[in-house]
């Protein structure tokens, strides 16, 4: 893991983003989260919050971590633990929230610190209350993402996209608007206008209309050393090589491996918020529907 991030810097990285899983049952996170900001790195960390203790809260940000993602996927604890399936996870997540604005509080400082809450038709009916839930935690802002199936769209599983019935069609477009709505009136969803008016087409189950710069700007490492171009192939397909075998160094600039990696230009499988955002800042001019019209019928 230490050479990994000293690839990065090497390949003039701006920043490294820790996610899972779970990545805070890694004993030696805050030990990488401060070996990459020596080496320059810009430091985010996304979690669940079950195991954010302020105790944990304090090592990590003690490390000059910049940027902390905490995932609430309901406004009660009903909604949220249904989602994760875990019983009291709501209230751990909750408690982990408390815990970072009490270290922020005490240093005076801190990473910026975001809500992230993943939209289906299980909390559809509570954004808004997500959005309240964002502001009286601390929360500097709060991001929705568009759940996404984990299996690839083009993969033989006929169920790899999810097709929604026609009340749960409603309620995903009720949500929508009214998160369109919030965001007239407050900074604090982080969605750019552009990102929400792709949810209805993402929820269709239709293709992204963006070209997708993901492999060109990212990379990404599993916990096996395995290297992806980009996060959702993780999922998708073999990897282009191991760290083990290979550094970061040698895996970006082998010319058999830019092959694989420039065909994600025209994936339109996934609209995960992380590289979705990106490409439509890439392409600024490409249209977007300015509204979020779901296709009549299920």
């Amino acid at each position: 893991m230490l050479g990994l991030l000293q690839d990065l810097s090497d390949l003039g990285a701006m920043g490294i983003g820790f996610t899972g899983g779970e990545p805070l049952l890694r004993r030696d996170l805050a030990q990488l989260l401060h070996h990459a900001a020596s080496l320059g790195l810009i430091t985010h960390l996304n979690t669940n919050g079950t195991l954010l203790t302020e105790q944990v809260a304090e090592e990590i940000i003690s490390t000059g971590l910049q940027s902390l993602n905490i995932s609430l996927d309901g406004a009660t604890a009903s909604t949220h633990d249904a989602v994760r399936r875990v019983p009291g996870a709501f209230d751990r997540a909750v408690a982990a929230f408390h815990a970072v604005a009490a270290v922020r509080k005490r240093q005076a400082g801190g990473p910026r610190v975001k809500m992230v809450s993943v939209l289906s038709e299980a909390n559809a009916g509570e954004v808004e209350g997500i959005t309240r839930l964002a502001a009286e935690l601390g929360a500097d802002c709060v991001e929705f993402i568009p759940e996404q199936p984990f299996a690839s769209p083009t993969a033989a599983d006929p169920n790899a996209t999810k097709k929604l019935a026609p009340q749960a069609r409603k309620e995903i477009e009720r949500a929508v608007r009214t998160l369109m709505e919030l965001k007239e009136k407050t900074v604090l969803i982080e969605n750019s206008w552009r990102m929400l008016r792709l949810f209805a087409p993402s929820f269709e189950g239709k293709p992204s209309p963006l070209n997708c710069h993901a492999a060109l700007n990212s990379i990404t490492v599993d916990a096996y050393g395995d290297v992806y171009p980009c996060l959702p192939r993780v999922n998708w397909q073999p990897p282009l090589a191991n760290l083990l075998t290979s550094s970061l160094y040698d895996i970006w600039y082998r010319q058999d491996l830019w092959a694989r990696r420039k065909d994600t230009l025209a994936c339109r499988d996934c609209y995960l918020n992380c590289h979705t955002e990106l490409n439509l800042l890439f392409q600024p001019c490409r249209r977007i529907p300015e509204t979020v019209p779901f296709d009549a019928g299920p």
